[in-house]
């Protein structure tokens, strides 16, 4: 099994008397999974059963997330303690190096000279504290001309993230083993692509799942959850710096391969169906959601010409096209929608996007998609009186006109202060909200229709 693909796949066991700890080496794959947030946060999980013998032992697992919180480490199992456990320095950086050997022998190699081969010389490191300085044949040198080469890589770095544990049992034995931490740098979010038959009134809706990483190594898990929903967070889980370059990997996948949402603790999971692997910087899709036939009613909407304010002159507006589903459940949707950008196709023409929020399954799915320029509307004052300090009668009449071959019905919305009273109107209005009566007219194709209206306000 590639490393890559598995975040604890490299774990370094020894269960000998911590006196006599050796670092075998050995590489073993192990189970991991991921839930991955929205906010720039995941949760790494790994598990392992291992042979330890009876006493202490130590423990040490990589390669570890490049973004983890440390604070968020945890390692649990059968019947063990933990005694403590530690995260190696990383990365491995020329500074780290030069201040783990201070004090200790490393070698000096020369540059070349005229043609000759670079010369390689003993020199002891004494310091690193505003410059490198070494004593080599019998002298100090301060910046030393050449390269530093180590022997080896101290026992405290490491060249991956690793976390060691130190941990006790009172009996022999296997013991099942679960790494757990929390890491920034991985995040994903839903888009969704809606093919829109006119005729028929449905939408084709699918959905993919973008995972981005801005970590530095490789990440990836056997499982994956894909969590919706607002978790509250601290200053040690905020968000990770991101990397300047990336990469976009897109992954074609069957229907088959959608996940079916899961509710947990009031969040929304959706576990994918295959591994993930994402290199540093990059991005990759997964199915989410494949809905056809979903049945959908175009409505026309225009806002902001129905007031019960004064105004001089006239005013216009088009009408704007909206997509409704009252309920998602009825329509056949299938599960609940993560908030994401939904792009609505009409054939070959794009007919516009609209960011929906998270949708829960049963209820309304609204996209709004701009103007219908062939339905227009004109709105005059025909009345206004002062009748009091404050209050006052205004009248406004609304001409809705239609140029397109078949007819529509166009929903007025209204916006007015909050104390009125409807006095008559040619048109019966229901009331959306306290102050927002909307009013439904039906306008025949190549026809006109004219909503009249007179409203008393205090």
């Amino acid at each position: 099994m590639h490393r890559s693909l598995l975040i604890a796949a490299a774990l370094l066991l020894s269960g000998l008397p911590a006196a006599a700890q050796e670092d075998t080496g050995a590489k073993a794959p192990s189970a991991t999974e991921l839930s991955i947030y929205r906010n720039d946060l995941a949760l790494v999980t790994g598990h392992r059963t291992v042979e330890l013998q009876a006493g202490e032992a130590e423990i040490a697992m990589s390669p570890i997330s490049p973004g983890i919180v440390p604070e968020s480490l945890n390692l649990s199992g059968d019947d063990i303690r933990l005694m403590g456990q530690e995260l190696t320095p990383w990365p491995l950086t020329r500074e780290r190096m030069l201040g783990a050997f201070v004090g200790k022998q490393v070698t000096l190699v020369r540059p070349a000279r005229n043609g000759k081969t670079p010369v390689e010389q003993a020199a002891t490191l004494l310091s690193v504290d505003g410059g490198v300085v070494v004593r080599v044949d019998g002298g100090i040198e301060v910046e030393p001309e050449g390269r530093i080469v180590f022997p080896e890589l101290p026992e405290h770095l490491s060249a991956e993230p690793r976390a060691t544990f130190r941990i006790g049992v009172d009996e022999a034995g296997s013991r099942s083993l679960t790494l757990r931490y929390l890491t920034r740098g991985l995040s994903w979010s839903a888009g969704y692509v809606a093919r829109w038959d006119d005729e028929a009134g449905t939408l084709d809706l699918t959905g993919m799942a973008t995972l981005e990483s801005s970590l530095s190594t490789p990440i990836g898990a056997e499982k994956v959850r894909l969590v919706a929903g607002d978790v509250a967070i601290t200053r040690e889980e905020q968000r990770a710096p991101r990397m300047d370059e990336r990469t976009m990997a897109m992954a074609a996948e069957s229907k088959a391969a959608v996940p079916e949402a899961e509710t947990r603790a009031d969040l929304k999971v959706y576990p994918l169906k295959r591994p993930v692997t994402l290199r540093p910087g990059s991005r990759v899709q997964r199915p989410l959601l494949a809905a056809e036939g979903v049945a959908v009613e175009r409505r026309y909407r225009i806002e902001g010409l129905a007031i019960a304010q004064p105004f001089g002159g006239e005013r216009e507006a088009s009408a704007r096209l909206r997509l409704l589903v009252p309920d998602t459940r009825k329509a056949g949707l299938g599960q609940a929608l993560p908030a994401g950008t939904v792009r609505v196709y009409d054939g070959e023409v794009f007919r516009g996007a609209q960011a929906v929020g998270d949708t829960p399954l049963g209820s309304e799915l609204a996209l709004d998609l701009g103007a219908a320029f062939d339905i227009t509307a004109k709105a005059r004052q025909k009345v206004f009186e002062r009748i009091g300090e404050r209050a006052y009668e205004t009248a406004q009449e609304i001409v809705l006109k239609n140029a397109k071959d078949r007819d529509v019905t166009v929903r007025i919305i209204g916006r007015f202060p909050p104390e009125w009273t409807m006095l008559s109107e040619s048109h019966p209005h229901e009331a959306e909200t306290a102050t927002q009566p909307v009013w439904t007219i039906d306008v025949p194709s190549g026809g006109a229709a004219t909503l009249t209206y007179r409203v008393r306000v205090q």
